[in-house]
């Protein structure tokens, strides 16, 4: 976080190390962040290829640093470990603002490559906004990557096994993780590999098995023991091992889970996230 000298506005910061992270690099992120004009992604406000900044520690380091909207209710990764497993309202309101930054994302040929609840920062009125563009890129007409990029947690399984992937398709998985997160509280595995036991049950696709073992681990971390059957039916889709079986973000769209209740009055949002923390 950073404040201006003179506004006293604050900001979010991202300092690049210039002399590890290749300009290049760089320039991409900023191309691709700057393009991306929407609702649920922060804005750029400034970029400084050099700047002095003061440090109380370390004096005066001259960087250079990408300036963001400051959002000051944190990030969904926060905000799931602090409230537990999302009412289902709320979760979808969240999840319909992921699937619109995607959904534009990839209409512009954009894929971001590190969709995580760490990468989605909270405004003043609880609306998500997509952070981060260091591992986007722009897709070819085949949307085929060969190098491996995001975290870990929320890779698909082809990234995971170093296989060519699709960057669209490698973001609605993530998304999918994101979306079970929120709905049970806790990550559905370590990572996408046949040797996690978390995902060797989906692997197998012994669905009773991967549903059983986390309603177990929710109750006893959330005293919350089931889903809807549309939901779990919704990231089973998603979280598909097989990328061509993976839903498209049209057929997300078109799922009758995510077509259920979802806040559209901005108020009453706010109002059922504050109850949510008053329990």
């Amino acid at each position: 976080m950073g404040v201006h000298r003179e506004t006293k506005q604050l900001a979010a910061l991202k300092v690049f190390d210039r002399p590890t992270e290749a300009t290049e690099t760089i320039e991409n992120e900023l191309r691709l962040h700057k393009a991306a004009v929407h609702p649920n992604i922060a804005p750029i406000i400034h970029f400084y290829d050099q700047i002095e900044l003061i440090d109380q520690n370390r004096g005066v380091n001259t960087l250079t640093v990408l300036v963001t909207e400051y959002m000051e209710n944190g990030d969904l990764l926060e905000f799931i470990e602090n409230a537990g497993p999302l009412p289902e309202s709320i979760a979808r309101t969240f999840f319909h603002q992921i699937v619109n930054a995607l959904e534009y994302l990839h209409s512009k040929n954009i894929v971001h490559r590190d969709i995580k609840p760490d990468n989605f920062m909270l405004d003043e009125n609880y609306n998500l906004r997509l952070i981060d563009f260091g591992f986007a890129a722009s897709t070819n007409p085949k949307d085929v990557f060969m190098t491996p990029a995001g975290t870990i947690s929320y890779l698909s399984p082809e990234i995971v096994q170093n296989k060519p992937y699709s960057g669209k398709a490698a973001d609605i998985f993530a998304a999918g993780v994101i979306l079970f997160m929120m709905l049970m509280g806790h990550c559905p595995f370590v990572k996408a590999d046949p040797n996690d036991r978390y995902y060797y049950p989906l692997y197998q696709d012994n669905l009773d098995e991967f549903w059983s073992i986390h309603e177990e681990i929710s109750q006893k971390m959330h005293e919350k023991c089931s889903l809807t059957a549309e939901s779990r039916n919704l990231l089973s889709s998603m979280l598909n091992p097989k990328p061509d079986n993976r839903l498209s973000l049209e057929e997300v769209k078109n799922h009758q889970w995510y077509n259920g209740h979802a806040f559209s009055d901005q108020e009453e949002f706010k109002k059922n996230i504050k109850e949510l923390f008053a329990k």
